[in-house]
């Protein structure tokens, strides 16, 4: 295996109100990864 150095800052976001407050946090050239999954939480 070749040698590497892996940086990767994360910022994550939880709650309500969340997704709309997103455009203040994201510049406007970057490249976002958004998951989600419909089993993985449980519904209250």
């Amino acid at each position: 295996m070749n040698n590497f150095n892996l940086h990767t800052p994360t910022r994550i976001l939880f709650g309500k109100g969340a997704i709309a407050g997103l455009r203040e946090q994201i510049p406007h050239d970057a490249r976002v990864l958004i998951t989600y999954g419909g089993g993985s939480v449980k519904k209250t």
